[in-house]
């Protein structure tokens, strides 16, 4: 048995001494080809174009960075991201052993690399910045590991570290510490105090989390961040005791930001090109797609229609008063997103996809009617009943309440669509079936419903998270063309290294054409004789639907031409009362729509 034990020791120490002879060759060979210093000043550009192929910007472009030496900046400056991003930094040889260790056991334990559990030194970091390396495999990080010992060897602490400081990003497009002060600060980095500096070292673990445009929650992620910078600064005796106090005290007063209308519309297709780049494969995460976008070869063709846009977003800027916030998206019948407007002020927090609201009764045509002409349990003019009702689920009892006192009797279906009854709504979905009706709604393209959701307040948008903007423009572009889904996208086409990738063209019946004809008759008697009458536009089919949460927390309107598909949201972005009707959002929405066809 001893013998045994003692040769199965000798093969592992055999098989160790293997590995690490051929890891120390591979390390080697690395080290020996050394690392292009000159890669650092990249000269590719990545564009952005509109609906008619006409280029509306130039995302990166690393020859316009203001290049600051560190000699230029006051120490704190730039030991603030020392600090931060690599505390041994000015004592390893390109990669910490301890933080090298911990990596390690983070991927045999959890397969996440060194860059995600914070593993990465900034000489590391570096000579990712300048070869463009990132396969996430444990070869890659040797690689790395090779290369940053190369640079240590023939840059000085301090070549290394400016060079840094010069070409990470911080968000907001900014690419070295000089544009991020501007950007964020309106100064130049040598002007930074000690609190603005732990602000800037705080962006690049996250540029877009952690950007101070981008909401309160952003904000709020920031500033928790920059407490740890500075605590980091004062317990390693980059600041006093004393200096840490007074910069935890200092008020952070950001540049303005000004935003226009072209960019909302930008950074929405960024993101969206960002889902589609990840879906074909053709890059692996967040960091390697933030890498190629903004310092890569890519062309982005969009389907912005930029007169459009600048039309709609002057309108909605001067239209209500005050912090009121609104979101407008805009697709063709074909399912391109010709307009999105995500803020009526500077706020860069995404109202169009990313925020998610109770629909009200703009739901209703989804989830309710639609379901039921298509499956035959009524048409529009079939004789239903307003009164009162009981549901009774376990030992919970609801009874839904119109948004009008008491109950007006029988109606058609005509008038119950049109007068947004509630009481009917819930007594169709009980017909129709809530399984069923969640069915229909993932068919029309709404995808963050919860199992939570499946109850009878479905009926009129008592539901968990909520939908965005982007999802109701999507499903009411079914009623659009015929039944029939069609995706929606900002993206036409997105050209790699010569290679043109293709957006999802998914296509799918969601109703039956003869569904789709009565619905579109409902919608279009809600804009004549309705809820949504201010909505209608002379001499434009309109086809509408309003919505609207308790206590007019929410206002929504979703519907059609014949050429165009919108949606419009209005409401704060912490839910309180507002002071104005439905029927003002609705003549918003018809004089948005109708400039599209002026």
């Amino acid at each position: 048995m001893k013998k045994f034990f003692s040769g199965i020791l000798f093969i592992l120490l055999f098989t160790f001494l293997v590995v690490a002879a051929v890891i120390s060759l591979y390390m080697s060979d690395i080290y020996k080809k050394g690392v292009d210093i000159s890669n650092i000043n990249l000269k590719t550009i990545s564009h952005i174009y509109d609906g008619k192929d006409k280029e509306i910007s130039v995302i990166y472009n690393k020859e316009m960075i203001v290049y600051t030496k560190i000699s230029e900046l006051p120490k704190y400056v730039y030991n603030s991201f020392v600090a931060i991003e690599d505390k041994r930094f000015y004592k390893h040889n390109g990669f910490d052993t301890k933080r090298f260790t911990g990596a390690v056991l983070n991927y045999v334990f959890n397969k996440n690399l060194v860059d995600r559990g914070g593993g990465s030194t900034i000489t590391q970091q570096l000579v990712k910045n300048i070869t463009g390396d990132n396969e996430e495999t444990p070869k890659r990080k040797i690689r790395e590991i090779s290369r940053a010992m190369y640079l240590e060897n023939n840059m000085s602490k301090n070549e290394i570290l400016e060079n840094y400081i010069n070409f990470i990003y911080f968000g907001q497009g900014a690419y070295g510490i000089n544009a991020a002060s501007q950007v964020f600060f309106g100064k130049n980095a040598s002007q930074l105090t000690i609190s603005e500096s732990a602000i800037i070292a705080s962006m690049p673990y996250s540029p877009e989390g952690n950007n101070p445009y981008s909401g309160d929650d952003a904000k709020k992620r920031l500033f928790e961040r920059q407490k740890l910078v500075l605590k980091e600064m004062n317990e390693q005796g980059y600041i006093s005791k004393a200096e840490y106090e007074t910069s935890l005290k200092q008020n952070i007063v950001f540049k303005t930001n000004t935003d226009t209308a072209v960019n909302q519309y930008i950074r929405l297709a960024i993101k969206e090109a960002k889902e589609i780049l990840i879906e074909s494969g053709l890059k692996n995460d967040e960091a390697e797609i933030e890498k190629s976008i903004l310092s890569g070869n890519i062309q982005i063709y969009t389907n912005l229609n930029i007169d459009y846009q600048n039309k709609l977003y002057q309108t909605m800027k001067s239209y209500f008063n005050g912090n009121i916030e609104s979101s407008f998206v805009v697709t063709t019948k074909e399912g391109k997103v010709i307009s999105a407007i995500s803020s009526r002020t500077n706020s860069q927090f995404d109202r169009v996809k990313t925020m998610k609201r109770q629909p009200g009764s703009a739901i209703k045509p989804l989830a309710v009617y639609s379901p039921a002409f298509d499956l035959g349990i009524l048409t529009p003019d079939t004789i239903v009943t307003d009164s009162e009702l009981v549901i009774e689920s376990g030992n919970k009892i609801w009874s839904p309440n119109n948004w009008y006192s008491g109950y007006r009797g029988d109606c058609s279906v005509y008038d119950a669509i049109g007068q947004s009854i509630n009481t009917i709504a819930v007594r169709t979905l009980e017909q129709v079936g809530i399984s069923k009706s969640m069915k229909y709604l993932k068919d029309f393209g709404i995808t963050s419903l919860t199992k939570a959701d499946a109850v009878y307040p479905l009926a009129i948008g008592g539901i968990t998270n909520g939908f965005s903007p982007f999802e109701m423009a999507r499903a009411y572009n079914v009623f659009n063309n015929d039944g029939i889904y069609k995706n929606i996208s900002f993206i036409n086409k997105i050209i790699v290294d010569g290679k043109t990738i293709a957006v999802d063209k998914d296509e799918h019946r969601v109703i039956s054409s003869s569904a789709n004809d009565m619905i579109d008759a409902c919608l279009r008697y809600v804009a004549t004789s309705g809820s949504g009458g201010k909505a209608n536009v002379q001499g434009l089919n309109v086809r509408v639907k309003t919505g609207t949460t308790d206590d007019l927390k929410d206002y929504w309107i979703s519907g059609y031409t014949d050429n165009v598909t919108a949606t419009l949201w209005v409401g704060y972005d912490k839910p309180k009362s507002m002071n104005f009707s439905s029927s003002e959002v609705a003549s918003l929405w018809g004089k948005l729509v109708s400039k599209y066809n002026k």
